[in-house]
Protein backbone atom coordinates (compact mmCIF):
# COMPACT_ATOMS: atom_id res chain seq x y z
CA UNK A 1 0.00 0.00 0.00
CA UNK A 2 2.83 2.39 0.87
CA UNK A 3 4.60 1.75 -2.44
CA UNK A 4 1.40 1.92 -4.49
CA UNK A 5 0.61 5.34 -3.01
CA UNK A 6 4.00 6.72 -4.05
CA UNK A 7 4.49 5.46 -7.61
CA UNK A 8 3.25 7.34 -10.65
CA UNK A 9 1.70 4.27 -12.34
CA UNK A 10 0.55 1.91 -9.58
CA UNK A 11 -0.32 -1.70 -10.34
CA UNK A 12 -3.27 -1.38 -7.98
CA UNK A 13 -4.64 2.17 -7.99
CA UNK A 14 -5.95 2.70 -4.48
CA UNK A 15 -8.49 5.43 -5.39
CA UNK A 16 -10.77 2.78 -6.91
CA UNK A 17 -11.46 1.53 -3.38
CA UNK A 18 -13.14 4.85 -2.50
CA UNK A 19 -16.15 3.91 -4.63
CA UNK A 20 -18.96 2.21 -2.70
CA UNK A 21 -20.44 0.66 -5.88
CA UNK A 22 -17.00 -0.83 -6.64
CA UNK A 23 -16.73 -2.23 -3.12
CA UNK A 24 -20.28 -3.59 -3.37
CA UNK A 25 -19.52 -5.31 -6.67
CA UNK A 26 -16.45 -6.92 -5.13
CA UNK A 27 -18.37 -8.04 -2.05
CA UNK A 28 -21.04 -9.55 -4.32
CA UNK A 29 -18.32 -11.32 -6.34
CA UNK A 30 -16.76 -12.68 -3.16
CA UNK A 31 -20.13 -13.88 -1.80
CA UNK A 32 -21.13 -15.38 -5.13
CA UNK A 33 -18.05 -17.52 -5.49
CA UNK A 34 -17.93 -18.34 -1.77
CA UNK A 35 -21.43 -19.76 -2.10
CA UNK A 36 -21.06 -21.33 -5.53
CA UNK A 37 -17.89 -23.24 -4.74
CA UNK A 38 -19.23 -24.14 -1.32
CA UNK A 39 -22.43 -25.55 -2.83
CA UNK A 40 -20.59 -27.32 -5.65
CA UNK A 41 -18.10 -28.90 -3.27
CA UNK A 42 -20.70 -30.20 -0.87
CA UNK A 43 -23.00 -31.33 -3.67
CA UNK A 44 -20.19 -33.30 -5.32
CA UNK A 45 -19.31 -34.96 -2.00
CA UNK A 46 -22.99 -35.75 -1.46
CA UNK A 47 -23.56 -37.20 -4.93
CA UNK A 48 -20.43 -39.35 -4.84
CA UNK A 49 -20.28 -40.24 -1.14
CA UNK A 50 -23.98 -40.61 -0.31
CA UNK A 51 -25.63 -41.45 -3.62
CA UNK A 52 -22.68 -43.42 -5.00
CA UNK A 53 -22.44 -41.47 -8.28
CA UNK A 54 -19.29 -41.72 -10.36
CA UNK A 55 -17.33 -38.57 -11.08
CA UNK A 56 -18.76 -38.51 -14.62
CA UNK A 57 -22.34 -38.90 -13.43
CA UNK A 58 -21.77 -36.17 -10.83
CA UNK A 59 -20.49 -33.86 -13.55
CA UNK A 60 -23.50 -34.60 -15.72
CA UNK A 61 -25.82 -33.72 -12.84
CA UNK A 62 -24.27 -30.24 -12.81
CA UNK A 63 -25.31 -29.61 -16.42
CA UNK A 64 -28.76 -28.19 -15.51
CA UNK A 65 -26.95 -25.33 -13.74
CA UNK A 66 -25.45 -24.19 -17.04
CA UNK A 67 -28.77 -23.56 -18.78
CA UNK A 68 -29.86 -20.56 -16.68
CA UNK A 69 -26.32 -19.17 -16.75
CA UNK A 70 -26.36 -19.19 -20.55
CA UNK A 71 -29.91 -17.85 -20.83
CA UNK A 72 -29.87 -15.27 -18.05
CA UNK A 73 -26.43 -13.66 -18.37
CA UNK A 74 -27.33 -11.47 -21.38
CA UNK A 75 -30.73 -10.68 -19.88
CA UNK A 76 -29.13 -9.72 -16.56
CA UNK A 77 -26.79 -7.32 -18.35
CA UNK A 78 -29.79 -5.63 -20.01
CA UNK A 79 -31.72 -5.55 -16.74
CA UNK A 80 -28.73 -3.99 -14.98
CA UNK A 81 -28.67 -1.21 -17.60
CA UNK A 82 -32.35 -0.56 -17.03
CA UNK A 83 -32.74 -1.05 -13.25
CA UNK A 84 -29.18 -0.83 -11.97
CA UNK A 85 -26.68 -3.55 -11.21
CA UNK A 86 -27.31 -3.78 -7.48
CA UNK A 87 -30.97 -4.93 -7.58
CA UNK A 88 -30.28 -7.50 -10.29
CA UNK A 89 -27.25 -8.86 -8.45
CA UNK A 90 -29.18 -8.91 -5.18
CA UNK A 91 -31.90 -11.06 -6.74
CA UNK A 92 -29.21 -13.38 -8.07
CA UNK A 93 -27.62 -13.68 -4.64
CA UNK A 94 -31.02 -14.62 -3.21
CA UNK A 95 -31.14 -17.51 -5.68
CA UNK A 96 -27.62 -18.57 -4.69
CA UNK A 97 -28.53 -18.41 -1.00
CA UNK A 98 -31.71 -20.36 -1.74
CA UNK A 99 -29.72 -23.09 -3.44
CA UNK A 100 -27.46 -23.33 -0.40
CA UNK A 101 -30.46 -23.47 1.90
CA UNK A 102 -32.12 -26.13 -0.27
CA UNK A 103 -28.90 -28.12 -0.18
CA UNK A 104 -29.15 -28.43 3.61
CA UNK A 105 -32.23 -30.60 3.05
CA UNK A 106 -30.33 -33.28 1.13
CA UNK A 107 -30.19 -36.77 2.61
CA UNK A 108 -29.79 -40.34 1.42
CA UNK A 109 -33.42 -40.42 0.24
CA UNK A 110 -33.62 -37.07 -1.53
CA UNK A 111 -35.43 -37.17 -4.87
CA UNK A 112 -33.29 -36.35 -7.89
CA UNK A 113 -35.61 -33.46 -8.76
CA UNK A 114 -34.46 -31.69 -5.60
CA UNK A 115 -30.84 -31.98 -6.74
CA UNK A 116 -31.79 -30.45 -10.09
CA UNK A 117 -33.64 -27.65 -8.26
CA UNK A 118 -30.50 -26.91 -6.23
CA UNK A 119 -28.31 -26.75 -9.34
CA UNK A 120 -30.81 -24.71 -11.37
CA UNK A 121 -31.22 -22.20 -8.52
CA UNK A 122 -27.45 -21.93 -8.31
CA UNK A 123 -27.14 -21.41 -12.06
CA UNK A 124 -29.92 -18.83 -11.97
CA UNK A 125 -28.08 -16.90 -9.30
CA UNK A 126 -24.81 -17.05 -11.23
CA UNK A 127 -26.55 -15.92 -14.41
CA UNK A 128 -28.07 -12.93 -12.64
CA UNK A 129 -24.99 -11.82 -10.70
CA UNK A 130 -21.92 -12.10 -12.94
CA UNK A 131 -22.65 -9.60 -15.71
CA UNK A 132 -24.11 -6.84 -13.51
CA UNK A 133 -21.27 -6.89 -10.98
CA UNK A 134 -18.66 -6.91 -13.74
CA UNK A 135 -20.33 -3.92 -15.34
CA UNK A 136 -20.67 -2.15 -12.00
CA UNK A 137 -17.06 -2.73 -10.95
CA UNK A 138 -15.66 -1.41 -14.21
CA UNK A 139 -18.13 1.48 -14.56
CA UNK A 140 -17.51 2.68 -11.01
CA UNK A 141 -13.79 3.15 -11.63
CA UNK A 142 -12.20 5.90 -13.67
CA UNK A 143 -11.73 4.83 -17.29
CA UNK A 144 -7.94 4.67 -16.86
CA UNK A 145 -8.42 2.20 -13.98
CA UNK A 146 -10.93 -0.09 -15.74
CA UNK A 147 -8.41 -2.90 -16.19
CA UNK A 148 -7.36 -2.74 -12.56
CA UNK A 149 -11.00 -2.70 -11.46
CA UNK A 150 -11.68 -5.82 -13.49
CA UNK A 151 -8.61 -7.48 -12.03
CA UNK A 152 -9.64 -6.68 -8.46
CA UNK A 153 -13.09 -8.13 -9.10
CA UNK A 154 -11.51 -11.32 -10.47
CA UNK A 155 -9.33 -11.49 -7.37
CA UNK A 156 -12.34 -10.99 -5.08
CA UNK A 157 -14.12 -13.84 -6.82
CA UNK A 158 -11.10 -16.14 -6.50
CA UNK A 159 -10.62 -15.33 -2.82
CA UNK A 160 -14.32 -15.97 -2.26
CA UNK A 161 -14.02 -19.34 -3.97
CA UNK A 162 -11.00 -20.36 -1.90
CA UNK A 163 -12.58 -19.24 1.37
CA UNK A 164 -15.89 -20.91 0.45
CA UNK A 165 -14.20 -24.24 -0.24
CA UNK A 166 -12.23 -23.99 3.02
CA UNK A 167 -15.23 -23.05 5.17
CA UNK A 168 -17.68 -25.53 3.67
CA UNK A 169 -15.02 -28.23 3.68
CA UNK A 170 -14.38 -27.61 7.36
CA UNK A 171 -18.11 -27.69 8.14
CA UNK A 172 -18.66 -30.91 6.15
CA UNK A 173 -15.63 -32.54 7.78
CA UNK A 174 -16.87 -31.62 11.27
CA UNK A 175 -20.40 -32.84 10.63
Amino acid sequence: VVIEQRVQAPILPLPIFRSLPFLGANLAGFLLMFSVLGVFLYLAIYMQGVLGFSALKTGLWYLPATIPIILLSPQAARAAERFGAAPVAAIGLVFVAGSGLAETRLNAHTQYGWIIAVTVALGTGMGLVNAPISRLAIASAEARFAGAASGVLAMSRQIGAAVGVAVVGAVVASV
